[in-house]
C-alpha cells in the first residue's frame, strides 16, 4: 500500500510542477498576444486561472501526505510523547473531517455546475469538469490522512509527523 500512495504523491507533485509551467506559458501567451500583437486571447485567462486553482489543491493534497502544511507546533514540543500524539492523532484527524468537507462541497458544486459551460475555451468544457479536481483531492487528503493515523508511532517521529 505504501508504494501505491508513493506513486500517487509523485503522480501529485508532477502533475502540480507541470501545472506551474501551463499556468506560465499561458501568462506569457496572454501578455505577448495583449501588448505586442494587440489582440488578447479568449482562452488564456482561464486556463492560467484554473492550473494555478489546480496546483494549489494538488500541492495542498501532497503537502498532507509530508506533513509540509503550515502548522503552529511550538506548544506541541512542550508536551510529553502522550501529548504530543495526542496532538498529532487530533490535527491529522481535523484534516481528515476537512478532506471529507471538501469532497462533499466539492461534489454538491459538480453537480450545481454540470451544465454550466466555461467560456473563451476552444473546446467545450463545463464547470463541473474543472471542479473535480476538488473531489480528487479531498479524497487523496482523506487517504494519507488515514494512512498518518494508522502510522503515527512515538513521540521521536515528531519531526516528519506535526499536525
Amino acid at each position: 500500500m505504501k508504494k501505491v500512495l508513493d506513486w500517487a504523491e509523485k503522480f501529485i507533485d508532477t502533475f502540480s510542477t507541470a501545472l506551474v509551467a501551463v499556468s506560465l506559458a499561458a501568462i506569457c501567451i496572454q501578455i505577448f498576444f495583449r501588448y505586442v500583437m494587440g489582440n488578447a486571447t479568449t482562452w488564456s485567462d482561464s486556463v492560467a486561472a484554473t492550473s494555478l486553482a489546480w496546483m494549489t489543491f494538488l500541492a495542498g493534497t501532497a503537502a498532507v501526505r509530508t506533513n509540509e502544511n503550515m502548522a503552529t507546533d511550538f506548544l506541541v514540543h512542550r508536551f510529553g510523547a502522550t501529548g504530543q500524539k495526542v496532538c498529532r492523532v487530533f490535527g491529522h484527524f481535523m484534516t481528515l473531517i476537512f478532506a471529507l468537507a471538501l469532497g462533499y462541497s466539492g461534489l454538491m458544486l459538480m453537480e450545481a455546475t454540470s451544465t454550466s459551460v466555461v467560456e473563451g475555451l476552444l473546446w467545450e468544457v463545463t464547470w463541473s469538469q474543472l471542479y473535480f479536481i476538488t473531489v480528487f483531492c479531498a479524497a487523496f487528503m482523506a487517504i494519507f490522512s488515514v494512512e498518518k493515523l494508522f502510522t503515527i508511532e512515538s513521540a521521536n517521529d515528531q519531526k516528519k509527523d506535526t499536525p
